[in-house]
């Protein structure tokens, strides 16, 4: 990165603190997450600014291969080193403190503490993140035994507490059955409450309703939303689908090839999308009622081979604009054409004058 990008950066990411009404919770600096393989370096995650506020709901948005989900990994501190490299700063602010978990090591007493105590994660698929061979009700106690001073039966009936806020019904003896015996939303149900058992400050869905059926996608949204406002949770919902967004989140932070190239209020990202990369994201979303002659849009091509990131601006390969600027070849400035609404893209160049 040159001097002049890293000045723009830096700028930019002053006015993103300044725009945030509540004190942050989370704050990732300059995240680099990279894999050394035999055919070279995947850079995963490649210079991430991302600022999740307290009690807040924030979706990171983008196809497969972005780096959502290593993004995620990195900040529970899940990601195999080697081949994995985790680099810059993740600043987690805990009452007078602020921890840089990268500089804790993944295994130690304290990131356990926090993992899946103040920070919990409910993962894409519910299947494979339950055990098969023990039931529900070991696998919710497990983790309130695990970080809370209670015992086994105050951790059970704690457990039959959280089976019956997330649906379950007969939560007194569907406790004792094993995933098998339950439904994909029924399981996914469970991982939520797991996910919620110690009250985390932040809790991260990584595509929580990917492996179940879009009838009852809605339903699974809601009761997480729901469950976050009740706790005064803070979430990072990671998403492929910007359908789902409106419903659950506050602010909305776009990623492609991994970085963030447009972040700003659910409103604003929806009504004013700026990055070309955002707009093809919301065209491709279905919308019911659309007439069978209307052309279905999508976004050009696909998501680069990690190993052949375009130099200059990353979405160039892409973009039906980059001949309005002339620099495809540059890696354009994070700039901020409208308060609070910023994006990393060259046709905004002369509104950044702030």
């Amino acid at each position: 990165m040159t001097d002049a990008a890293e000045h723009s950066r830096q700028n930019t990411i002053k006015r993103m603190d300044k725009s945030l009404e509540k004190d942050k919770l989370l704050e990732l600096k300059n995240l680099k997450t990279y894999f050394d393989t035999p055919e070279g370096t995947v850079r995963a995650v490649d210079g991430l600014d991302l600022v999740i506020p307290q009690d807040t709901s924030v979706a990171l948005v983008g196809e497969s291969g972005c780096g959502k989900s290593v993004t995620a990994e990195s900040i529970m501190g899940l990601v195999p080193k080697p081949p994995g490299r985790v680099m810059g700063e993740i600043l987690y602010h805990r009452n007078d403190e602020v921890l840089d978990l990268t500089e804790l090591e993944e295994n130690s007493d304290e990131y356990c503490d926090i993992r899946g105590n103040e920070i919990s994660m409910i993962f894409q698929d519910p299947m494979s993140s339950l055990n098969p061979v023990y039931t529900i009700g070991n696998q919710v106690m497990e983790i309130l035994l695990r970080h809370k001073d209670i015992t086994k039966s105050e951790a059970r009936q704690k457990s039959i507490e959280l089976l019956d806020k997330v649906g379950i019904a007969n939560a007194e003896q569907r406790i004792d059955d094993y995933p098998h015996s339950f439904s994909g939303g029924m399981r996914q149900r469970v991982v939520i409450a797991i996910g919620l058992a110690c009250n985390p400050r932040l809790l991260i869905a990584d595509e929580p309703t990917t492996a179940i059926d879009v009838t009852i996608e809605a339903g699974i949204l809601d009761l997480i939303k729901s469950l976050q406002e009740e706790y005064k949770t803070s979430l990072l919902l990671i998403t492929h689908n910007l359908g789902v967004v409106a419903q659950i989140a506050e602010k909305v932070a776009v990623m492609y090839l991994g970085e963030i190239v447009e972040y700003g209020p659910i409103k604003e990202i929806y009504h004013s999308p700026l990055h070309p990369y955002t707009r093809g994201l919301l065209q491709a979303v279905p919308v019911l009622g659309r007439q069978q002659k209307e052309k279905f849009e999508t976004v050009r091509g696909m998501v680069p081979d990690p190993f052949e990131i375009p130099a200059g601006c990353r979405f160039s390969t892409r973009c039906d604009h980059k001949e309005e600027h002339g620099k495809a070849d540059k890696v354009p400035p994070f700039l901020e054409p409208e308060p609070g609404h910023f994006v990393k893209c060259w046709l905004y160049e002369e509104s950044d004058n702030k």
